[in-house]
């Protein structure tokens, strides 16, 4: 009302009669039984229409057009969606006593997960949170957080190997401080705040030291290029050029998963996912294919590019099985008989948030 009177669409006297009117004086009683139900349909699915939604706003054909009307046009969508592994993976976000630890059962935590079909970039499912709602909630699968360590392969590791064609037993001097050649002022530390003398590119990506990959960042800088670290990144995805208006420069603490190391679960999946396809990149997409009321076939092409030599990806790929071995940042998850490779990242607050929110 007061927006209708500030552009004269009312005039006083009809606002001021209208702003009289006991708001419950319009509404229509009903009982319980009349009253639309507020539950969701299917939510275990609600994150993939989610993605739907966002990869049909993205096509071509559909870019400009108002999505309600094209969901309404009598289309039939076709994905690459598992609805049993949808269906366990929204369950298994939801289910709190499935977690074993106090802080992961309660309401305060939240979890984001992606999984894709590592040959196509195909969406098999997605959670963007627990209990999501479509609309109410944001989906945290795409929502871009700062990923800690996952990002030393690609920043470090990987344009090592593939641009200096380092070997995965190559050497390393660890030390337990070290201020990096690009922000001297700053100090890098291990998780453990010790050094660890000679380590090679294996044992650190292992047990995740941090002032390795920083030395092996800066060393791919001064042999490979100042930008091959950027590049190699770029090419399973994890793009900086867009940061900061294209005015960022890529440094140490990106390399640990601070500063512009800013990407969603589904971004470091498509990234991960290059590792076990021999380098080639997929971008990752929900709907195979449309049929329109007309029965026009509308096809939704995969978008691939080769990131980097299969060898690259194989060594990388090796190396991240022993996240899991002894002493390795995850070695306490057991899946035996399962061929698995991944790695463990970690962010937290700075102290003086911490501090001043009793966090």
């Amino acid at each position: 009302l007061y927006q209708m009177l500030q552009h004269e669409r009312i005039t006083q006297a009809e606002y001021d009669e209208a702003i009289n009117i006991d708001i419950t004086d319009n509404l229509v009683p009903r009982d319980e039984t009349e009253r639309a139900s507020t539950e969701q349909e299917d939510p275990e699915y609600a994150s993939y229409i989610n993605s739907i939604k966002a990869d049909l706003q993205s096509h071509d054909e559909f870019r400009n057009r108002d999505i309600n009307e094209v969901l309404s046009s009598g289309i039939q969508i076709y994905t690459h969606m598992d609805s049993n592994v949808q269906s366990y993976l929204q369950n298994m976000t939801n289910n709190r006593n499935y977690y074993y630890n106090d802080k992961f059962q309660s309401d305060d935590f939240n979890i984001a997960s992606t999984i894709l079909d590592t040959s196509t970039g195909g969406l098999v499912a997605i959670s963007g949170g627990r209990d999501y709602q479509e609309v109410v909630d944001q989906n945290l699968s795409l929502v871009q957080h700062n990923v800690g360590s996952t990002m030393k392969p690609f920043l470090s590791y990987g344009p090592a190997i593939e641009n200096m064609e380092w070997p995965t037993n190559q050497t390393i001097q660890d030390e337990q401080s070290y201020n990096p050649k690009d922000s001297p002022n700053n100090t890098v530390y291990n998780y453990d705040n010790e050094g660890h003398g000679n380590v090679t590119m294996r044992d650190a990506l292992r047990q995740s030291f941090n002032v390795p990959a920083v030395k092996t960042f800066e060393t791919v800088k001064e042999e490979a290029g100042n930008n091959a670290p950027e590049e190699f990144a770029r090419e399973v995805g994890l793009d900086y050029s867009t940061k900061n208006e294209g005015e960022y420069t890529v440094s140490f603490n990106d390399v640990l998963g601070g500063g512009e190391s800013r990407f969603s679960p589904l971004q470091m999946a498509e990234a991960y996912a290059t590792l076990g396809n021999n380098g080639e990149h997929n971008k990752a997409q929900s709907i195979r294919y449309i049929v329109t009321a007309e029965g026009e076939k509308i096809e939704f092409e995969n978008e691939s590019n080769k990131a980097m030599e299969d060898s690259t990806a194989f060594m990388l790929t090796d190396m991240l099985k022993d996240t899991f071995a002894n002493q390795g940042s995850a070695d306490y998850i057991q899946m035996n008989g399962l061929n698995i490779a991944a790695k463990t990242g970690t962010t937290s607050l700075d102290t003086s948030i911490l501090e001043e929110n009793d966090l």
